[in-house]
């Protein structure tokens, strides 16, 4: 199932648990060109009106939050020295995971363009606005 949304765009329902879409946002790393947004929502009708107000109050604070993202990446990380190297080596999207837990929760899941990242990805839960620490999976 697909719906157009006005505060998503084109979205497209997975069946059983979440709405998907794209959403070109403009960021401090210029590397990176949009969210890839999944809402969790057993809701065929689209998301709820706190998973939007949390979407738009992401984009809005999302530059504020991006230092602590970066530190919290580079601590975890075995070689990038600061926080500015990680917005060198920031992929084209962050994934965006909204209402997993409840309806404002958030979650970035984010990947990284070097050589021997493999499949990690660095998942940043944002809770009341304050980014907690990074945890890596592959």
């Amino acid at each position: 199932m697909q719906n157009h949304d006005p505060d998503f765009g084109q979205m497209k329902y997975n069946g059983f648990s979440a709405w998907d879409c794209r959403i070109n946002f403009q960021f401090p790393h210029p590397s990176s060109k949009y969210f890839a947004v999944h809402i969790w929502s057993n809701d065929e009708t689209g998301p709820s009106q706190l998973q939007r107000e949390t979407f738009r109050e992401l984009k809005r604070r999302y530059d504020s939050l991006w230092p602590a993202i970066a530190s919290r990446i580079v601590a975890v990380h075995a070689s990038l020295p600061n926080p500015s190297e990680v917005a060198k080596v920031m992929r084209e999207r962050i994934a965006v995971h909204i209402g997993e837990l409840h309806d404002n929760s958030i979650e970035l899941v984010i990947e990284l363009n070097l050589p021997d990242e493999g499949t990690k990805g660095y998942f940043i839960s944002i809770e009341n606005w304050s980014v907690k620490d990074a945890i890596v999976a592959e």
